[in-house]
This record gives C-alpha cells, sequence and structure tokens, in this order.
C-alpha cells in the first residue's frame, strides 16, 4: 500500500500524461480524478516496491483507451438535427 501523500507526490506528472492522451484541458482533468479515484479504491492491489507514477499512470492509460473505445462505439458520427427538422416539416 502507499500513503496518501505519495499519491499527491504524483498528480503533476499524471496530469501532463493526461494533457498529452487526451489534448484537451476539461477531459484530462476528468481523466485525472477517474485515476486518482480507482488508485486509491484499488490501492490494497498496489505493490511493495513498484513504482507508484508507472502503476497509476497504468491505470489512466485504461481508463484512456477503454474511453475511447466506449466513445467509438456509442458517440453518432453524424449529426441528426437535419434529419430530424425534416421529418417535422
Amino acid at each position: 500500500m502507499f500513503q496518501n501523500s505519495e499519491i499527491v507526490e504524483e498528480i503533476d506528472g499524471l496530469y501532463k500524461f493526461a494533457n498529452k492522451l487526451t489534448r484537451d484541458q476539461h477531459d484530462a482533468e476528468d481523466l485525472l480524478q477517474t485515476t486518482l479515484t480507482k488508485a486509491l479504491e484499488k490501492e490494497q492491489m498496489f505493490e511493495e516496491g513498484t513504482d507508484l507514477f508507472r502503476w497509476t499512470s497504468k491505470i489512466m492509460y485504461n481508463q484512456f483507451v477503454s474511453n475511447y473505445r466506449r466513445k467509438v462505439k456509442f458517440e453518432s458520427k453524424y449529426d441528426p438535427e437535419p434529419v430530424i427538422n425534416k421529418q417535422s416539416q
């Protein structure tokens, strides 16, 4: 397990990594928050001697990939507004 103060020390590096992944400040902040939450929830899975930044950045990367796949699968690439407006006329 790790101390909360140790994870606080990793926040700046994780935020930079989130920015590189998302290329958007708000998405990076959301990704960072999700990562920190998951890391604290899974704290018992952290093995002593493991690099905390590498462990949390792996959580972040996996979360980013999951979010991306969900977005690609479920979000429409087309704007339905013209079709809806045409049908209502």
